[in-house]
C-alpha cells in the first residue's frame, strides 16, 4: 500500500511539473522546467511500481537535453548507496543520472558515477551469494550502453581494468537477451 502511494505522489509530482512545462512561455522557463521534469522521471523510475524504468530514465535524459549546460546537474546529486548494500534499482537510478550528467556535459562526473557502479558489480559477482537477477542484468547493459555513449563523446577517459571487466560480462549478457528476446528488444 505505501509503495502505491509513493507511485502516485512522484507520478502527480510528475504530472505538475509536465504541466508547468507546457505552459511556460520562453525559453529559460523552459530549459529550467525541463530539468524538473527530468528529476520528477528519475524519482518515478525509482518507485518500485514503476513498469519500466529504463523509460523513464532514457525521457529523463532527453529532458536534459533541453537544458542550461553545466549550471543543472546539482539536480542529479544523490548521495550513494553503500556499495555492498547497493540493490538493483538503486544501480538503475545512478545509471540513470549518469546519463543526465553526461547529457548536462558533465563527463567527468558520469565517468565517477559508472566506476562506482561497476564496482558495485563486481563486488557482486564475487559473493557467491549475491547472484545477478534479470534487473540486475538489464542494469549492466545499460551501464554498458552508457559507457559507449562516453567513449563516443571522446573525453579521453582510461577506464580502469574493473570497469572493462564489468563491460565484457555486460556485451555476454546483452547477447544473451538478444538471443532470448531478439527483435523485441
Amino acid at each position: 500500500k505505501n509503495e502505491q502511494q509513493l507511485s502516485k505522489s512522484k507520478m502527480k509530482a510528475l504530472h505538475l511539473n509536465l504541466k508547468e512545462l507546457r505552459s511556460t512561455k520562453n525559453l529559460e522557463s523552459m530549459k529550467k522546467c525541463s530539468i524538473i521534469v527530468a528529476t520528477s522521471l528519475i524519482d518515478v523510475a525509482g518507485t518500485p511500481c514503476c513498469h519500466n524504468p529504463f523509460i523513464c530514465l532514457q525521457q529523463a535524459a532527453t529532458f536534459c537535453s533541453f537544458r542550461i549546460k553545466q549550471l543543472d546537474k546539482e539536480c542529479f546529486w544523490k548521495e550513494l548507496p553503500s556499495e555492498k548494500d547497493c540493490h538493483a534499482y538503486d544501480a538503475l537510478m545512478t545509471i540513470g543520472r549518469a546519463y543526465c550528467m553526461l547529457v548536462l556535459d558533465c563527463n567527468f562526473e558520469a565517468v565517477y558515477l559508472c566506476e562506482f557502479i561497476a564496482r558495485v558489480f563486481s563486488l557482486r559477482r564475487s559473493s557467491s551469494s549475491k547472484i545477478l537477477d534479470s534487473m540486475w542484468e538489464a542494469a549492466l547493459v545499460y551501464l554498458r550502453m552508457l559507457v559507449s555513449n562516453v567513449d563516443e563523446r571522446n573525453a579521453g577517459v582510461v577506464w580502469s581494468p574493473n570497469l572493462m571487466r564489468e563491460m565484457g560480462h555486460a556485451s555476454a549478457y546483452a547477447r544473451g537477451m538478444f538471443e532470448k528476446y531478439g527483435s523485441k528488444i
